[in-house]
């Protein structure tokens, strides 16, 4: 999970995992909101892309967007 930890740190996301659960979340400003979230969603590119190099599942269901 540090390597995760690490993809999520290049993105300057936040991210709070418990057991198999990660939330990634960042704080913006509204004027900054459709570029903070352009980078929230090329993190969860690179998370998706660390979650199938480590043989791991992304429940689509569980997954989601707030």
């Amino acid at each position: 999970m540090a390597d995760l930890a690490d993809v999520v740190a290049t993105h300057d996301v936040k991210h709070h995992a418990y057991a198999d659960d990660t939330q990634l979340y960042l704080w913006c400003h509204a004027l900054e909101a459709t570029t903070d979230a352009h980078r929230l969603e090329v993190c969860i590119t690179d998370v998706q892309r660390w979650i199938e190099a480590n043989r791991l599942n992304l429940n689509a269901d569980k997954t989601e967007l707030l």
